[in-house]
């Protein structure tokens, strides 16, 4: 049962990125080596995310996901998120982080798998989605709501839930994020 869930959510996680679409041509970059460094300077990164059903708290691991922790804050201070909907939404996985809301899009980029072995796919963990090309991913990030080990290793886990998976399981495919602060939490 466990094996066939993750293989299930693997297929789900690769098919919901086929393509790479790019938003507003090169508007959007990777992050740079600094910006990496000082991320992984900082460690834990607080982020919340507001929709109109709550917010979702949660901490990134700078030190362990650097690459991809400064992917998603790059993309979140630069308003990336806002208004795009969480547009998978299923018994396992939240997924959202497509600017054309069907699970295709991404920001014009792709960065490097970085996968750390403390990193595990657990109940509230946040990683990003990818295609079959393990290097493909870009926006796209996922909140699981059940654990997934099988995925581990095969998908970059930058961080977890810290408050708010009462928020995460009352998602529905039209929920938007309306804003992403990188903050630390009150």
């Amino acid at each position: 049962m466990i094996k066939t869930l993750a293989l299930g959510l693997a297929g789900f996680l690769c098919l919901a990125l086929l393509t790479a679409a790019s938003v507003g041509g090169s508007e959007f970059t990777a992050p740079t080596p600094d910006e990496i460094a000082d991320v992984e300077a900082q460690g834990d990164v607080k982020v919340t995310i507001e929709t109109d059903k709550g917010s979702i708290q949660l901490t990134l691991d700078g030190k362990r996901a650097p690459m991809t922790t400064a992917n998603f804050v790059k993309l979140a201070r630069a308003g990336f998120y806002e208004g795009i909907l969480f547009h998978r939404v299923e018994a396992a996985v939240v997924q959202a982080g497509c600017p054309q809301g069907i699970g295709t899009g991404g920001p014009g980029y792709t960065i490097e798998l970085e996968v750390h072995d403390e990193l595990r796919n657990v109940t509230g963990a946040v990683g990003m989605a990818r295609s079959h090309d393990p290097h493909s991913a870009g926006s796209q990030f996922y909140i699981l709501k059940v654990d997934a080990p099988g995925l581990d290793g095969a998908y970059a886990i930058f961080g977890h839930v810290e408050k708010g998976m009462d928020v995460v399981r009352s998602l529905t495919a039209d929920t938007v994020i309306e804003a992403v602060s990188i903050e630390a939490f009150e």
